[in-house]
């Protein structure tokens, strides 16, 4: 079982592909799910994600864990395959 607790606010959904409306935050602001796509095309904001924790959600975003690319490296360098590893969605920082 894996608690996370570091979540970022970068996402671009505008610019993003594949995402579904999923309510509202508690600030009122619009939350997204990755809707009947498994590996969406999610745009992100450099300056809100690069940088702090390598593991973490997206504020806005439901059923996402985000993994920076020195995490997932450094998993792969030791072996270690399968989900979330493997299954990874692209993304594109602006």
């Amino acid at each position: 079982m894996l608690h996370l607790v570091a979540r970022k606010d970068g996402l671009v959904p505008e610019q993003s592909k594949g995402l579904m409306t999923h309510g509202k935050t508690k600030d009122g602001r619009q939350r997204y799910t990755p809707g009947q796509s498994r590996t969406p095309d999610l745009v992100v904001r450099s300056d809100a994600v690069l940088g702090g924790p390598d593991l973490w959600k997206e504020a806005r975003l439901q059923k996402v864990i985000f993994m920076s690319g020195r995490l997932m490296d450094a998993m792969r360098a030791e072996g270690i395959t399968g989900s979330p590893v493997d299954r990874s969605r692209r993304v594109t920082l602006v």
